[in-house]
């Protein structure tokens, strides 16, 4: 495959059924092939589809069929797509800059290969994919804090420690105590004079009161 083009490494792995040369029975073994696609999307299907089982009848004499397939790594090749389209508005990329935003957002989606409908149905497509991958993140960092909260209250419970939402409280309080002292930092002109560090020179003498003059006095005349 030319440098100059785009193109994607696929690596998958998995367990495949291969004859044992002994028993003559079926068994279990580990693979781990690497496959050139032109297009990110659908990749596994691709692969398991039309790829999978002739490849690992070329690298595996013993091998009967596939049992499992699971999608290791998708790495561009060839092309660098242009990192300021992470910087616009879904609705104004072109297809060009879809298609690289969808690379550098790492969706699986290819907006060249729905070309034929309009831009404006591409754009949804890829601003769907991008919320629904953005989504599925939240909800897995949701689903690991509760976990983790889980099993920290369990150990917690288990050494007669207080219960976390104590120190959620106590982890508030410092958080206010935090603000309060950046709003009060806020305060300081950062534009004005540095603190002076050593002894500090006394103020000078202030000048006398100056003199009235008497209302009642005649006006001199020089």
């Amino acid at each position: 495959m030319s440098e100059d083009r785009k193109y994607f490494e696929v690596v998958v792995q998995g367990q495949y059924h291969a004859l044992n040369d002994v028993s003559g029975t079926p068994t279990l073994k580990n693979y781990k092939e690497t496959f050139i696609l032109p297009s990110q999307e659908s990749a596994l299907s691709a692969i398991c589809k039309h790829l999978l089982s002739p490849r690992l009848k070329k690298t595996h004499a013993d091998f009967i069929r596939f049992r499992t397939h699971e999608l290791v790594s998708i790495t561009l090749k060839g092309y660098k797509p242009n990192a300021e389209v992470l910087q616009l508005d879904i609705d104004e990329m072109s297809l060009l800059e879809l298609s690289d935003f969808c690379i550098l957002r790492q969706l699986m989606i290819d907006p060249y290969k729905h070309s034929a409908k309009d831009i404006f149905a591409i754009r949804e497509m890829v601003k769907k994919a991008y919320l629904t991958k953005r989504q599925a993140a939240k909800d897995n960092r949701e689903s690991k804090a509760s976990v983790e909260n889980t099993e920290a209250e369990t150990l917690r419970k288990a050494n007669g420690l207080e219960s976390q939402s104590k120190d959620i409280q106590i982890n508030e309080n410092e958080h206010k105590a935090t603000q309060a002292m950046r709003a009060k930092e806020k305060t300081h002109d950062p534009e004005g004079p540095a603190p002076t560090i050593g002894p500090v020179e006394p103020a000078d003498e202030p000048l006398p009161p100056v003199e009235q003059d008497d209302p009642n006095a005649e006006p001199s005349i020089e």
